[in-house]
């Protein structure tokens, strides 16, 4: 029962680990470009991008 467990989360995490240049890139994206006073229009449209990318409307 342990092996099973392990080769699933194997395969859950290489799969994740194939996204991870993306996922790093825009973890970092809103970092490079800093808004303040609240007024977060870049941050919040790459958001959006990237959750349509998902299939999240």
């Amino acid at each position: 029962m342990q092996t099973t467990a392990l080769k699933v989360h194997g395969r859950a995490f290489s799969h994740i680990a194939a996204f991870h240049p993306e996922i790093k890139a825009l973890r970092r994206d809103p970092h490079a470009h800093p808004e303040l006073g609240f007024e977060e229009v870049y941050t919040s449209r790459r958001v959006v991008e990237a959750l349509k990318v998902c299939g999240v409307d």
